[in-house]
């Protein structure tokens, strides 16, 4: 059971929310904040809120802006990571990129090339960015991998 502690201590405390043990008038037996309403009250109260046309719009514009500061990438990113890891994930993304790879050519075409292409500067395999489209021929020379394009790198012969 929580402490009972009245509005008047939890001012002066500075709290937020204060517990009196009493129900509310809808039957919620939970802290009240300090402006008098009761939690669980307010949760159904924005819950419904966020269900009308007028809160998803609200809604989706805090979330459009938040996603933009530097704590949303983050979060965005700890929250990717942790849904990736798990089972049902890796299962999505390999759909996901199976899918996208019967679909998108220029997409397999990019996937297979950084796999099997080393650029001499650098230990990791090629990474090209989705937003390019680079004009792009390969051709087999004497058992090297020739690529026509300047950005790629800046030697145009590879090892295969």
């Amino acid at each position: 059971m929580q402490k009972i502690i009245t509005k008047q201590e939890a001012l002066t405390k500075g709290l937020k929310r204060y517990f009196t043990g009493i129900k509310c008038k809808y039957g919620h037996l939970s802290e009240r904040y300090i402006n008098g309403s009761c939690i669980v009250c307010d949760s159904i109260k924005s819950a419904r809120y966020y269900k009308t046309p007028k809160g998803k719009k609200t809604r989706a514009v805090f979330f459009n802006n938040f996603s933009k500061t530097e704590k949303g990438k983050a979060l965005n990113r700890k929250s990717s990571n942790e849904y990736y890891s798990t089972r049902k994930g890796k299962d999505y993304k390999k759909n996901y990129q199976r899918k996208r790879r019967s679909i998108d050519i220029p997409y397999k075409i990019r996937e297979n090339i950084s796999k099997r292409v080393k650029c001499p500067q650098t230990t990791n395999h090629l990474n090209i960015p989705s937003s390019v489209s680079v004009p792009l021929i390969v051709s087999p020379v004497n058992s090297k991998l020739l690529v026509h394009t300047s950005t790629l790198c800046s030697s145009n012969v590879f090892d295969h």
